[in-house]
């Protein structure tokens, strides 16, 4: 089916309502033409789970093992995500829902999360030693174990909506935000005397403070996916609306055939990457036909300085190892980059490689970051015979306008 064509068809789609969470990424769909866009639809998504290319990559994405998830365990984890979405009728804050933790659900399901927990801690504490021994840390102590932070996301989709809600998240914000001021008053200071100026310089600054807010927003998200223990991954799943949606999903599938159920906890290696050097891209019959600054409606003055160095890299880096290597995968599919920068003993960057991060299903709902998948149609089916690249080039004029309440009301605190 062509985009276009698909585009048409989800177009009389009906999206279920869900709480006021602005998550692009997935909606739950219902009300298809007919059963067969149903089926079609959940196959190509199924398609670009974790399991389908993560052993095809190999070390060019990063490190990952898996705990399998029963659908009786994501039944329970489904029901923790409803019963919290109840308590949050109830108008209790956040600092309550913080403060109960599991004790928000019902006895039933505390029990069933346990078992989760317990298992899934055994598979963290693999990789967590994976990790340190290729950090040269063959013989941990528990203290080193415990504080080794990993990744773990569904077989489809990372809980991303639930790092807001944890509680050093202003915290962990003020501090980023307190270091971008430092630089840009720096840089500013630096600069003033040189007759060269980017636009960004041009901008006003309470606009160009609010561009440092919000990047320091998406640092904070990005960091806080990071685990530590079993605990913390359960308590995110049930938060997440994402989960919730990705099993739902997957539950349709198993009705089909219960042998389509094929859902993991994938765990994975952390890395402390720069949210800033995220990519997008989006391949057609095995061509990278366009690439997209990833947290795009942030401005980045070190992308706008470095486009056709990153651009470079990346594209290389696609057509010389990462599509041979999915050959045997879908023509068709939305897959993140990350440049991961390697430094010395005294923090200069010595070398630069691209990772990828995670594929997605190439359907418009996927969020096609600086591209449309209506308008930019012929861009998207490769009718185009080189790649495009796009990046935000000044400093978005309205930045509240395009978050949540949530973190609009965390920028608003800081004004």
């Amino acid at each position: 089916m062509a985009l276009s064509q698909l585009s048409n068809v989800l177009g009389q789609v009906k999206l279920k309502k869900t709480n006021n969470i602005e998550d692009k990424s997935a909606p739950k769909l219902t009300g298809y033409v007919s059963e067969t866009d149903v089926q079609k639809y959940q196959e190509v998504v199924l398609e670009a789970n974790a399991e389908r290319w993560v052993d095809l990559l190999g070390d060019l994405t990063f490190l990952t093992t898996y705990c399998s998830i029963s659908i009786e365990e994501a039944k329970i984890i489904s029901k923790a995500y409803e019963e919290y979405e109840l308590e949050k009728k109830k108008e209790t804050t956040l600092e309550e829902l913080q403060s109960k933790g599991i004790k928000i659900h019902s006895e039933t399901i505390q029990q069933g999360l346990t078992q989760i927990v317990d298992k899934l801690q055994i598979k963290l504490n693999e990789m967590k030693l994976i990790t340190l021994r290729r950090q040269g840390i063959n013989e941990p102590t528990q203290e080193q174990i415990a504080a080794t932070s990993i990744f773990v996301k569904s077989s489809s989709r990372s809980p991303k909506d639930t790092p807001i809600l944890e509680k050093n998240f202003q915290q962990i914000y003020k501090q980023k935000l307190d270091q971008l001021r430092s630089q840009s008053s720096s840089s500013s200071s630096s600069s003033s005397s040189s007759s060269s100026s980017s636009s960004s310089s041009h901008a006003n600054p309470k606009i160009m403070d609010n561009n440092l807010k919000l990047q320091s927003l998406l640092f904070a998200a990005t960091d806080l996916l990071r685990v530590n223990n079993a605990w913390q991954v359960i308590e995110r799943f049930c938060w997440s609306e994402r989960i919730y949606q990705d099993f739902n999903l997957a539950f349709t599938q198993s009705e089909v055939n219960p042998s389509n159920w094929h859902e993991n906890f994938v765990i994975r290696q952390w890395f402390d990457l720069r949210p800033e050097l995220e990519f997008r891209g989006f391949v057609f019959n095995q061509r990278l036909v366009a690439l997209s600054q990833y947290n795009h409606i942030c401005y980045y003055e070190e992308i706008v300085q470095r486009k056709d160095h990153f651009f470079n890299l990346i594209n290389e880096s696609f057509n010389n190892v990462v599509k041979p290597r999915l050959q045997n995968y879908c023509p068709n599919y939305v897959v993140d980059f990350v440049i991961v920068e390697f430094k010395n003993e005294h923090k200069i960057v010595t070398s630069e490689n691209v990772m990828v991060i995670e594929i997605n299903p190439f359907l418009p709902s996927t969020d096609g970051a600086l591209f449309s998948w209506n308008n930019d149609s012929a861009i998207l089916e490769g009718k185009n015979d080189e790649t495009i690249f796009r990046i935000r080039t000044v400093v978005e004029l309205s930045v509240k306008a395009l978050l949540t309440l949530e973190w609009r009301h965390i920028i608003d605190k800081d004004d």
